[in-house]
C-alpha cells in the first residue's frame, strides 16, 4: 500500500483484520457539498494500492479569508506492506501488529505501544533527543523481538513508547 496525504495532517494506525478503513471529519468555514470523489483517491494497480487524500477544494469567495481542514485517520491492516510517502501528523502503532515492512517518510509523532509481542526494527535517522522511552532507552534504533519486519522513519519529530 502507498499513501499520499499531500500534507493534510492524517493519522495512521495498524489494524488486525484485511480491511482498510478510512475515516474522520471535514471542516470549513465555507458551505460546500463533497462527494467521496472530491476528498480521497483510491487505486488499484497490480498488487499495490494507492491511496491519496486530496487536497481540499479551492474557496469559491476568494474576497475573503476561508479555511478547509481533513481531520482523518487512515486504519491499515499490519500484515500489508506500507510506504507513506507523506507527512502524517501521528502515527499510532500498535507494534505487535505490525506484520509485515513499514516505511514512513514523515511524520510528527510516533506512538509506540506493545513492544513485548513485537517483532519489529524500528529505526529513524532523526537527530532529536525526543525519542527516548521513559526509562531513557534511545527508540530511534531498537528492536523488539528478533526484529523480522521494519518500521523505518525517513524523518519523524518525536517517538515515543506508550502503553
Amino acid at each position: 500500500m502507498v499513501i499520499d496525504a499531500n500534507n493534510n495532517g492524517i493519522e495512521l494506525e495498524a489494524n488486525e483484520t484485511d480491511e482498510v478503513n478510512i475515516f474522520g471529519s471535514f471542516r470549513s468555514n465555507y458551505e460546500t457539498k463533497l462527494s467521496q470523489d472530491d476528498y480521497i483517491s483510491i487505486n488499484k494497480v497490480g498488487d499495490t494500492l494507492y491511496i491519496e487524500i486530496l487536497s481540499p477544494p479551492p474557496s469559491k469567495n476568494r474576497m475573503n479569508h476561508h479555511f478547509v481542514n481533513y481531520d482523518a485517520t487512515i486504519s491499515i491492516p499490519g500484515n500489508r506492506k506500507v510506504e507513506a510517502r507523506t507527512y502524517l501528523h501521528e502515527v499510532n502503532l500498535d507494534l505487535a501488529k505490525l506484520k509485515a515492512d513499514w516505511y514512513i517518510a514523515n511524520a510528527d509523532i510516533a506512538l509506540l505501544s506493545d513492544g513485548e509481542d513485537a517483532n519489529v526494527k524500528v529505526t529513524t535517522d532523526q537527530p532529536y533527543d525526543e525519542t527516548k522511552s521513559t526509562e531513557g532507552e534511545d527508540l530511534k534504533k531498537k528492536t523488539y523481538g528478533d526484529g523480522t519486519h521494519s518500521l523505518y522513519f525517513q524523518h519523524v519529530n518525536s517517538i515515543k513508547a506508550v502503553p
